[in-house]
C-alpha cells in the first residue's frame, strides 16, 4: 500500500535526521560504542515537528514556515524527547555522551538552516547546549535567536 503524502514527508524526515546522526557520529571521537538512536523515539520527534509545523502554519495563515522556525521547533523536539541513547559506567561518562541529544538536536537545527555548528563561538555553543539541556525550552525563544544568528551569519547584523 503506498504511502499518503503525510507518512511520506515524515519519513523522509526521519530518514534526514537519521542521516544528520550518522554525520554526527563520524564527526565526534566519543571512543564508545553503546549509542543507539532509537528510531520509535526519533519517530515521535517527527510527527511532534509536523504538528507544531502544521499548528503554527495554520494559525498564522501560512503555506510554510521559514528556515528558523523549522529548526527552532525541530531542536525543541529532540531535545525534549531525546532519541539517542546510550549505556556506560558511570567513569566513562564524559560531557561529550551527556550532551549528546543537545549536540544532535543543534546540529539538525543549523542543518535546516544550512549553517555549520562550527559557525558559533565555543562558549556560545556550549552555554546553547547546556540551556537545551537544564532549561525549559521554549521555541519561541529558539524562533528569535535562530532567526538573529541567520542575520549575523547573512552580514545583516553589524557587531558594533
Amino acid at each position: 500500500m503506498p504511502l499518503t503524502p503525510q507518512e511520506t514527508r515524515v519519513a523522509q524526515r526521519q530518514e534526514l535526521l537519521e542521516q544528520i546522526f550518522t554525520g554526527l557520529l563520524a564527526g565526534l571521537d566519543l571512543g564508545f560504542a553503546n549509542l543507539e538512536l532509537n528510531r520509535v523515539v526519533l519517530f515521535n520527534v517527527v510527527v511532534s515537528y509536523f504538528h507544531d509545523v502544521d499548528r503554527h502554519k495554520d494559525f498564522h495563515g501560512s503555506e510554510r514556515v521559514d528556515e528558523a522556525k523549522q529548526a527552532a521547533f525541530t531542536i525543541k523536539w529532540i531535545s525534549k524527547l531525546r532519541p539517542i541513547q546510550f549505556t556506560c559506567e558511570v567513569e566513562d561518562a564524559s560531557q561529550s555522551i551527556l550532551f549528546i541529544n543537545e549536540m544532535f538536536a543543534v546540529r539538525c537545527g543549523l542543518a535546516f538552516m544550512k549553517l555549520s555548528p562550527a559557525i558559533l563561538p565555543r562558549q556560545l555553543y556550549d552555554d546553547l547546549l547546556y540551556a537545551l539541556r537544564y532549561r525549559p525550552v521554549d521555541e519561541r525563544m529558539l524562533f528569535v535567536w535562530l532567526a538573529t544568528l541567520q542575520l549575523s551569519v547573512d552580514g545583516q547584523i553589524s557587531s558594533q
